[in-house]
């Protein structure tokens, strides 16, 4: 049997702001959230598990 959480899937949104409104629309509906909203090198992201562990992560590249 295979350990849940084996995979990421990425969502690119337009800025910044959608990133937060997004973070904030799934940490209401209850998703598990394992990095709060953050700059990395590629753009501004957070992380959200689904009920498997997948991580779903939501970006803007290059926002600030």
């Amino acid at each position: 049997m295979t350990a849940p959480g084996g995979g990421e899937l990425a969502f690119t949104v337009a800025d910044a702001a959608a990133v937060r409104a997004t973070h904030a629309a799934w940490a209401e509906r209850g998703l598990a959230i394992a990095q709060a909203p953050t700059q990395l090198d590629f753009g501004y992201t957070f992380l959200a598990l689904d009920r498997d562990g997948h991580r779903l992560r939501v970006f803007a590249p290059g926002a600030a």
